[in-house]
């Protein structure tokens, strides 16, 4: 194993020992593979541990059985069944066991889809030490050249998902590339992209766009027409004209806004301070990292139903866009098969993008603005990203950079603010409860709730000083309702 490094060697086979002290006697030719093996040819410590053997489904039983572990069958694909086994005391240490697919270890490789994750080392079952390496298509040195190359001229073909494995292992590698003859057919196969289930898609998706710099990624996929299988509500954006606020047409915008977005990710202490941590916990949950470099991909997919031109002038306007975009937006987190509050937040950018940037100006109330933060909360956040990456990208005659970069601060400092005041003013208790409202003899109602509604917004707004003042209110918002139905 003089290819591995004696640490990773090491450590490796302390892992494997762990499971395999008990296993002695099960003979079941067991092999090593996947990314961990790969990731410590080239030094990085792996995390899981995946295995191949030809009585997978036995071995992986008869293993957690003696381990009084978790047995875990994962056999969504019949030709290829998996066995999870995870230990009781330690969830995070697990085994993930695969049936060898053909008669050898060699034919099991040749059918994966990338040399570099062709590789396999053969483990002694009774100690976990770990033998010769296996390497029928020279993955060993594509990891030297940092190279991406399908195992064989039919590897994407036979499975098109993994046109999008390749650009995420491009950018979870770093500083590798897509060798050429396997780019030409991610573009040739692109098409067979749209008969994947939503799901795949949406998972190697979410995992590239989960990285710091998937914009190289994303831009030659661009190139090859590989995000139109999936995303199509963007194909209309490529060319299209855009106003004097704009210095690029719709899709180049999409991108510089994608560009910023991960600029302002990749430095969130700068923009926003002692609440970036807070950010960066809010988006490590839920996939709202990726939802919203997808949402700042689909933010403007309403403009081209949306497109005018005034006959006189020749100003553009794009008047609605974020309204004519949830309808596509929808769409799309149909086909990729988004959860309820992936798609929510989805369609949130998409709707409120530019809504939060009106917000921003100095002459906007402070309670209008109170009244938006109430209604989404800290998902208001995900929104001002969006905006601030939005700005960020226009550079027309009629958006001077200095004007961008003001608002953009402006942008940052509402996050601030939210965190540091706004969302304490948002949980605080209501100073007037509907039971309050019952007791004073009004009926639960469409009244009712205007009422609740019109005093919590005067509370955000530090309108009301106490209860008895909030109550004052309650009384007459009531009596100012009964007059006017007295008056009818």
């Amino acid at each position: 194993m003089n290819s591995l490094s004696q640490t990773l060697t090491l450590m490796l086979e302390n892992r494997l020992a762990l499971w395999l002290n008990k296993a002695a006697d099960l003979d079941a030719g067991l092999y090593l593979v996947g990314g961990c093996l790969r990731d410590a040819l080239i030094g990085i410590p792996g995390k899981d541990l995946d295995l191949v053997c030809d009585r997978a489904k036995d071995f992986s039983r008869q293993l957690a059985a003696r381990h009084n572990a978790a047995w875990i069958p994962m056999e969504k694909d019949p030709a290829l069944p998996n066995y999870r086994v995870v230990r009781r005391d330690n969830p995070e240490e697990a085994l993930d066991i695969t049936q060898m697919h053909g008669s050898t270890i060699n034919e099991d490789l040749l059918r994966r889809d990338f040399s570099i994750n062709a590789l396999a080392a053969q483990v002694e079952t009774a100690s976990g030490r770990l033998w010769r390496i296996i390497d029928p298509v020279q993955g060993r040195a594509d990891l030297e050249k940092k190279i991406i190359r399908q195992v064989g001229p039919n590897s994407l073909a036979d499975d098109p998902l993994r046109i999008l494995r390749a650009f995420r292992f491009a950018a979870q590698l770093g500083g590798f590339e897509i060798e050429p003859e396997t780019l030409n057919c991610a573009g040739r196969f692109a098409p067979d992209l749209a008969n994947i289930s939503g799901e795949r898609i949406r998972t190697e998706l979410f995992l590239l766009l989960n990285f710091k710099n998937s914009l190289a990624q994303i831009k030659i996929m661009d190139s090859r027409r590989i995000l139109d299988a999936f995303l199509p509500a963007i194909i209309p954006l490529r060319g299209l004209e855009q106003n004097t606020y704009h210095h690029l047409d719709a899709w180049e915008h999409t991108l510089c806004a994608f560009e910023n977005c991960e600029a302002i990710l990749a430095s969130l202490k700068t923009h926003l301070a002692d609440c970036a941590l807070e950010v960066e916990d809010y988006l490590n949950q839920a996939n709202r990292r990726a939802v919203l470099k997808l949402g700042v991909l689909l933010h403007d997919v309403g403009k081209p139903a949306t497109m005018k031109r005034d006959p006189d002038s020749g100003r553009i306007s794009f008047h609605g866009h974020e309204q004519a975009g949830i309808e596509p937006v929808q769409q799309t987190a149909l086909r990729l098969r988004l959860s309820n509050i992936e798609e929510k937040l989805l369609l949130l950018i998409a709707a409120e993008h530019l809504h939060a940037q009106v917000l921003l100006d100095e002459k906007v109330k402070e309670k209008t603005r109170l009244k938006w933060y109430g209604q989404y909360g800290q998902d208001s956040v995900i929104v001002l990203l969006a905006a601030m990456a939005d700005i960020l990208a226009k550079a027309g005659p009629s958006a001077p950079r200095e004007i961008q970069q003001k608002k953009a601060t402006a942008a940052a400092s509402a996050i601030k603010d939210f965190y540091g005041r706004i969302q304490a003013v948002l949980s605080a208790p209501p100073l007037v409860t509907g039971q309050d409202l019952k007791d004073m003899g009004l009926t639960p109602g469409p009244d009712f709730a205007r009422i609740l509604d019109t005093l919590r917004l005067a509370q955000n707004a530090g309108e009301l000083a106490d209860k008895p003042a909030a109550l004052k209110m309650a009384k007459r918002l009531a009596g100012s309702k009964s007059s006017k139905k007295a008056g009818c």
